[in-house]
């Protein structure tokens, strides 16, 4: 019995065994199963994953799978992305409560979707520093992935009172990562149970699947975004651009190609690019065989991404929809795809820089067509070496060289060995734009090895973009075998000397005088035999300004007009003008030479006339009703009216400096005959009277006009000045005031008649008068006067030296008026010493005369009555800008001025002159008399 009992204990025993294998052994085929569901749903995810969608579609898809596969309490995916100084909706924000920086402001993971119990991807904690909290752990490189089933004691989560509020168990968290093996993102989930060996193998195969889904994303915004970055330079490019399929059929037109062409692009999608191409040939060159052409190129294009020569860059006439042709460059060629090759097509309008250079072509026809008509030589060379590039008919007559030989030459196979660093000296100097002579004498050596004498003008140039020397020969072989006949006859005819009025001298190789004649003898005070012998240059008040002046004829041949003051003996000085040229002795020897010197006195006086008078013409051109402009023989406008702006709609800016041919916009197309014939004229010198136009304004509107234009001399350069006036409303009166307005014009002719012949009668009346002065108190006043019509005599001189003539360097106009003033008053020059500082400003017309007698009147009162009885002492003078304000300040060392005298009150007209001008101005003139004497003048621009 006991040993049946331990049978049946030993049975049992072995029953219940049998039962728990059972047990477990369900367990596992339950659990099997769910593993194979869970594979199975997982398979389907990944399917669906592979069907279209955007990035954040396919992630949400992930993880909806991983809260119903895994049955997960919430599921999120993270994506590396930049951060910043973030606040708001960043994990470290609200945990250390404030602003902050991130670990690595690079790598900040961003919160993409999420899916469970927490669906919003907004919330506070949106985004996670990287390598901080167990999301940024797990996507540095502490470790690739995280998992625990205890979120309630691990360290690695914060927040353990939440974990416990929701229940939650377990946490699992996998590293993304990219090809390279760094990280992307990372896939994470909250779970209230456990996490299993199968579940997480399931997880991290689920992980991998969803790296490559970010990767395949990203790759594909990235290609999205630039395609759209592509289309959006298509879309704004001002190139017309079209693309065309392996077909051949248009995929793409851009807007700038339905501007060009005028075909709209749903017009012309889908057809093939060829024939919408011979769509546009006009029709004088649309051929059957031009047709086949394009196909066949494009064609081979697509099917070869070979390009023909036909395809590979050419301009061609097109016709558009409405009429109108236009000129355009083509390229086409291919782009490579995945499936071979398609075509693309640039196009360009070409249509106004085709009009360009039409017009330059036809400047340039009219520039050779001069040339070659010119009665003197032409050359232009460039170059290190000043290779010849041009050369018309004339320069080929002179040097007996065909013009093709001359083009081969340089400039000194033209010279003479002894002239040969001479002129390689000018040609270098004018180039690189140095002050040479324009014009002067030397010999060319013609093909036959003969010297030929000639007169070189020369100026600077731009041949092709580069700096270059043009140069006009005149043959004067006629002219020095004159001179040598002259010579031969008569060096020097001593009667003629004497009896002229004018200063004349003869100096020889070392400047010493060899012969004068009275007129010398009486402006320097000396006798003939004190002056010869002597040095030419010790009568004059610059002595070596004189010398060299001389020197110069001795290097050149001659000076024409060389300014110089002639200083007698007395103190008293005459300024003159020197014309001066070498003599030679029948070998041809110079012997010395010979010069001339013409008074200019009364010239001197009747300058600031002159040139009052040319401010007031100025005026009258300005703000004259018709429009004038003033234009170069090239075409170039050089000035133009107000009147111009108002009649045109255009402002000056928008003509000065302009060419003629830019301003095609204002002549209708059927007046371009007409406008044609008159340029040709106006382009050989000749004037045009009263020819009438259409015009079309800036604002569309068409008026008519009636032209003129006259050839006018300025500063011996030839200017064409023109005058233009709206007579639209006179036209259609014309025949009712036709008579009257033809006695108008008349009256009016002759009114200027007069007024130019009243000025000439005034000018010659006061170089009359100036010979009777024989008082000396009123030759001291003739001499204030003269230095005051001298000061605004450099004026204008300054102002047509000018480019925009309303404004002078003030600066250099004191320096050179307070060194003519010095010259004028004082005889000893190591009395006095001049000490200038001033400022090169830009002084206005309207502020300049009235500154320029100020400074005047008391440079002269310094140099008259600071340093009596010899003294000696120094003239300072000062003129500066300060901030808006200009400061002028003339001081002496010398006796100072009268404490007992108000210079505002003074009977003295210089002071009286000064302190009106001030007034004028809108000044303030202070007088400090503590370190002898110190006016200072404070002033700003006048504004008209």
């Amino acid at each position: 019995m006991k040993t049946e009992g331990k049978s049946k204990e030993k049975l049992l025993e072995e029953l219940k065994k049998l039962n728990q294998r059972i047990s477990e052994l369900e367990k596992c085929e339950i659990e099997q199963s769910q593993v194979d569901e869970r594979i199975s749903r997982l398979s389907y995810l990944k399917e669906q994953l592979i069907a279209t969608g955007s990035l954040s579609e396919k992630l949400k898809f992930i993880t909806d799978g991983l809260v119903d596969i895994f049955d997960a309490d919430f599921a999120r995916i993270w994506m590396i992305k930049e951060g910043d100084l973030c606040e708001e909706g960043c994990i470290h924000a609200k945990i250390t409560e404030g602003p902050h920086e991130c670990i690595d402001r690079t790598h900040c993971l961003h919160l993409m979707v999420s899916s469970g119990r927490y669906t919003h991807i907004d919330g506070d904690c949106r985004r996670v520093p990287y390598g901080c909290y167990k999301i940024g752990r797990v996507a540095s490189s502490e470790y690739p992935k995280f998992i625990t089933n205890d979120v309630t004691h691990n360290s690695q989560v914060h927040d353990h009172e939440w974990a416990r509020n929701l229940r939650l168990v377990s946490f699992a968290g996998f590293r993304l990562l990219s090809p390279e093996g760094n990280p992307i993102g990372v896939m994470a989930l909250f779970s209230q149970h456990t996490i299993g060996l199968e579940e997480e193998r399931l997880l991290e195969d689920l992980a991998n699947t969803t790296s490559h889904v970010i990767r395949a994303g990203v790759s594909e915004e990235k290609l999205i975004a630039s395609e759209e970055k592509f289309r959006n330079i298509i879309e704004q490019s001002y190139d017309g651009f079209a693309l065309f399929d392996e077909k051949g059929r248009i995929t793409e037109w851009n807007p700038a190609q339905e501007n060009i062409t005028g075909l709209k692009r749903e017009d012309v999608i889908g057809r093939f690019m060829w024939d919408v191409t011979f769509q546009l040939v006009t029709e004088e060159h649309k051929t059957p065989k031009l047709h086949e052409i394009m196909k066949k190129g494009m064609n081979e294009l697509c099917q070869t991404g070979k390009i023909s020569s036909q395809n590979m860059g050419h301009e061609m006439e097109i016709k558009r929809h409405d009429g109108t042709c236009r000129i355009v460059e083509i390229v086409d060629f291919p782009i490579r795809t995945d499936k071979g090759f398609i075509g693309s097509s640039i196009t360009r309008d070409v249509t106004e820089r085709k009009q360009v250079e039409l017009a330059l072509s036809e400047s340039e026809k009219n520039f050779r067509a001069i040339a070659e008509n010119a009665s003197e030589g032409i050359l232009i060379a460039t170059g290190d070496k000043g290779i010849h590039v041009y050369a018309n008919q004339m320069a080929a007559e002179i040097t007996g060289y065909t013009k093709e030989e001359l083009i081969k030459k340089s400039i000194t196979d033209l010279a003479p060995p002894d002239e040969l660093n001479k002129l390689i000296e000018i040609y270098k100097s004018r180039i690189t734009e140095k002050t040479v002579p324009s014009t002067h004498e030397t010999y060319v050596v013609s093909k036959n090895n003969e010297l030929v004498p000639v007169e070189i003008t020369g100026a600077k140039t731009v041949w092709k973009g580069q700096p270059a020397d043009l140069v006009l020969i005149h043959d004067i072989t006629q002219r020095k075998i004159a001179e040598k006949n002259l010579e031969q006859s008569n060096i020097y005819n001593r009667d003629l000397i004497e009896v002229s009025l004018d200063p004349l001298v003869t100096i020889g190789p070392e400047g010493k005088i060899n012969d004068v004649n009275v007129a010398t003898e009486k402006v320097t005070g000396h006798s003939r035999e004190e002056l010869i012998g002597s040095d030419f240059s010790d009568y004059f008040t610059e002595p070596d300004k004189a010398r060299e002046g001389y020197e110069q004829v001795f290097k050149e041949g001659f000076v024409r007009d060389y300014p110089l003051e002639i200083q007698h003996k007395t103190g008293h000085i005459t300024p003159v003008l020197y014309n001066a040229s070498v003599y030679r002795d029948e070998s041809g020897e110079v012997m010395g030479v010979f010069a001339a010197a013409r008074d200019i006195t009364k010239l001197k006086e009747a300058e600031y006339e002159l040139k009052s008078s040319e401010e007031r013409l100025k005026i009258l051109f300005d703000y004259a009703p018709d429009a004038y402009f003033l234009v170069d023989f090239k075409g170039n406008v050089v000035d133009c009216n107000l009147a111009v702006e108002k009649l045109t709609g255009y402002t000056r800016d928008e003509f000065i400096g302009k060419n003629s041919i830019q301003f095609t916009q204002l002549i209708p197309q059927k007046q371009m005959p007409k406008v044609a014939t008159n340029l040709a004229k106006m382009a050989l010198g000749r004037s045009i009277i009263a020819p009438e136009f259409v015009i079309i304004k800036k604002d569309g509107k068409q008026i008519e006009l009636e032209i003129t234009t006259h050839v006018v001399k300025i500063k011996d350069k030839r200017f064409l000045l023109g005058a233009a006036r709206d007579v639209t409303e006179r036209k259609q009166m014309e025949e009712q005031i036709s008579p009257s307005l033809e006695e108008k014009e008349m009256l009016l002719r002759e009114i200027h008649h007069r007024v130019k012949n009243n000025l000439m009668v005034i000018s010659s009346l006061l170089n009359l008068q100036s010979q009777y002065i024989k008082d000396e108190e009123a030759l001291g006043i003739f001499k204030e006067s003269q230095s005051r019509a001298r000061s605004m005599a450099i004026i204008h001189e300054r102002l047509y030296q000018s480019t925009d003539l309303k404004s002078i360097d003030f600066g250099d106009y004191i320096q050179t008026l307070a060194m003519e003033l010095f010259r004028t008053y004082q005889g000893d020059p190591g009395l006095i010493k001049m000490n200038i500082n001033v400022e090169n400003l830009e002084i206005d017309i309207n502020t300049t005369v009235p500154l320029g007698l100020i400074v005047n009147e008391l440079v002269s009162n310094c140099l008259k009555h600071a340093f009596p009885d010899g003294i000696k002492g120094d003239i300072n003078i000062d003129f500066h800008k300060i901030n808006d304000e200009y400061v002028l300040k003339v001081c002496d060392t010398g006796v100072g001025f009268p404490e007992d005298l108000d210079f505002k009150s003074t009977e003295s007209l210089g002071m009286q002159l000064v302190t009106n001008l001030t007034c004028q101005i809108d000044g303030e003139i202070e007088l400090d008399r503590s370190h002898g004497t110190e006016f200072t003048i404070k002033f700003k621009e006048l504004e008209l």
